[in-house]
Formats: C-alpha cells, structure tokens, sequence
C-alpha cells in the first residue's frame, strides 16, 4: 500500500541529537509520518557526497532521474539537501533534476564551491576569513555586513585584520576602480636595500616620478627615471633629480638620454648642508655662500651687506701709463664693464 505525501508536516522534528550529519544534530530527526512514507519505497531519501549526485561515473552515483519524483538526497560533506523535480527546459518539454531544499557551508573564502548552478539557488557559505554569502543560482552575493560583529558597511573598503587576531576590520584603504585613497599616515620601509624605487608615478606607462631612499644619507627624488638597484634608467631623453647624498643636497640633470638605458647626467646645483655653501655650474664643492664655476650674468646690481653698486663713469688721465693718453672706466652695478681710452 502506498501512502500519501505528507506535504503539510515538516520533515524535521526539531528535536536535534547528539550523533549523526551536522544537519541532523540542528534541525533533528525526520518526523514520523515523513519516515513511514520514505520507508514506503528505498529510493526516497538518498545521501551521499556532492559529486555521487553530480558525477554520474562516480561510484554510488544517484541520479535524479533514477528516484521517484519528490525525493530527497542529503550531501553529507556539504551539509545540503536536495529534492527531485520536475524543471522546465522548454514549454511543455520537463526534466528531473536535483534542487536545492537547504544547504549551508563554512570555511575559508577559497573554498567557497565553483560548481554551484541555477538548481542551487539558496545555498549559503560563511567565510571564517571574509562575510556570508548566498549563491542566486549565478553568482554569490554578499548576505552580511559584518564579520566577528565587525561592521564592514563601507562599499570598496579594505579589509585588515582586525585589533583581535582572528578577526576582520575595514582598513583606511578605499579602492573604488578607478583610485585608491586612504585617510591614514602611510610608511613605507622596504627593509634593505630596495630594488626598486619604493614609490612610483606613472601615466599611462609614461613618465616617471619616483621616491627612492637607498639608506641614510641617500634620497632621491627621481623625474624620468628607474631605479634598479644597479643603477638608473632613462624613461625619457631628459631627466632630472633631486638627492640627498654625503650632507650635500643636489639638482642633477641631462638631456639627449637614451630611453632604456642607464643614465649620464651632470650636478648642477650643489648646497653643502654643513656650511650653506651653494655651487652653481658643476661645482660641487663650494666654498663660499655663492660659487660658481663659469660664467655669472645678472639682470640687476650686486650688492655688499644690501647696499648695492654704483654705476658711473670715472675719466682719467693715466689709464695707459705707457702713452698717458686720457680715457675712461664704467662701472654698472658695482662691475666694471667698459674701459675706454684716447688713441
């Protein structure tokens, strides 16, 4: 005699027990009327392990198609059940296949399943190292805000872990796809020596702006080129920097670079940090507050203690003491630029 589905009695009891799957030891035993119908025919409840129901040359494999319309299988390493029904694929046209009833896994975000499709609709993974998530039948969806009662609310936020080991935190850290922006101090400290530059500016791969600190007394602040731990790269036919090296700080610079290649530059500026000397021209040992090798050329006048230079013409009479004719010096701005005598 055949019984008639019990449709509107639950198929747990609630009860729980101490042995058994997980979900049998949460939700409990089926209830009495659901055991005497499933005990009506063997192939009402089956279980077994995820790919005995999706694997059909997996030993013990259980089909839907091969169970009577309605029944069950329990997948015992994924702690879900799943019924036989009847799915549409195409108007009037129906095939018996296995959907989710309820199922629930935790463990690591990596371990989340990538097989799941539109029949597992519901099924649940809590990530001990992430949030909760739902599969919607074609991709997962994120069903908590929050890990180890840590808000994670903030959309694009980065994740740290949190004050207590074991646990998630947001960062200061925002990346919405097209920028990454924080609201903290940043420190950077690659330990030895760095093989690249510890922080880099590019544009669209072009150009180059780089901060690069090699050791105490060796900054640099590089403008279109690579450091690479050997040496430095051109990334355009003209480069500059700015350094810091044996307490001196200098604005070195070259064009006609080839791109690819090591550098060949020149120091332009050199300020002696100990004394406040500047040189200007090469000279990077200067010796006065102002020292150039080469040429100086001023707009204006120079000046001693602010006050500054004349300018006059002084006429004199024994400018060419070999033929005493009389002539003329010109000072402008305290220079002497001209010197004229009678012929």
């Amino acid at each position: 005699m055949s019984l008639s589905v019990p449709v509107r009695t639950p198929f747990f009891d609630g009860g729980g027990t101490s042995g058994g799957q997980a979900l049998v030891k949460s939700l409990g035993n089926f209830s009495r009327e659901w055991t005497l119908f499933f005990g009506s025919d063997t192939n009402w409840v089956s279980d077994g392990t995820h790919i005995q129901r999706t694997v059909a040359t997996v030993a013990g494999y259980v089909g839907a198609a091969g169970v009577p319309e309605g029944a069950l299988f329990v997948e015992t390493d994924r702690n879900a059940i799943y019924q036989a029904r009847q799915i549409a694929t195409t108007p009037g046209n129906y095939i018996q296949s296995w959907v989710l009833i309820l199922g629930s896994m935790t463990g690591l975000l990596a371990n989340r399943p990538t097989d799941l499709g539109a029949n597992d609709a519901g099924f649940l993974y809590n990530a001990t190292d992430a949030l909760s998530y739902s599969w919607n039948g074609s991709a997962w969806q994120t069903s908590s805000t929050s890990v180890s009662g840590t808000s994670l609310a903030d959309a694009n936020r980065l994740t740290k872990v949190g004050a207590a080991v074991g646990t998630l935190a947001e960062s200061s850290i925002t990346d919405d796809g097209t920028k990454v922006s924080l609201t903290e101090h940043a420190n950077i400290d690659t330990g030895a020596v760095p093989a690249d530059s510890q922080l880099k500016l590019a544009a669209n791969l072009l150009g180059a702006l780089q901060l690069l600190c090699i050791n105490a007394d060796q900054l640099h602040v590089l403008f279109d080129q690579d450091w690479t731990a050997s040496g430095y790269i051109a990334r355009n036919a003209s480069i500059a920097s700015i350094q810091k090296h044996l307490a001196q700080l200098i604005i070195r610079g070259a064009t006609g670079q080839t791109v690819g290649s090591a550098t060949v530059d020149a120091a332009y500026v050199t300020i002696d940090l100990a004394t406040g000397d500047v040189g200007f021209g090469g000279n990077v040992a200067p010796a006065y507050a102002v020292d150039a090798t080469g040429d100086v050329n001023a707009s204006g006048v120079f000046r001693k203690a602010g006050t500054p230079g004349i300018s006059v013409t002084i006429a004199t009479s024994k400018i060419n003491q070999l033929t005493g004719a009389p002539g003329s010096m010109t000072f402008i701005g305290g220079i002497l630029t001209a010197q004229v005598q009678a012929t």
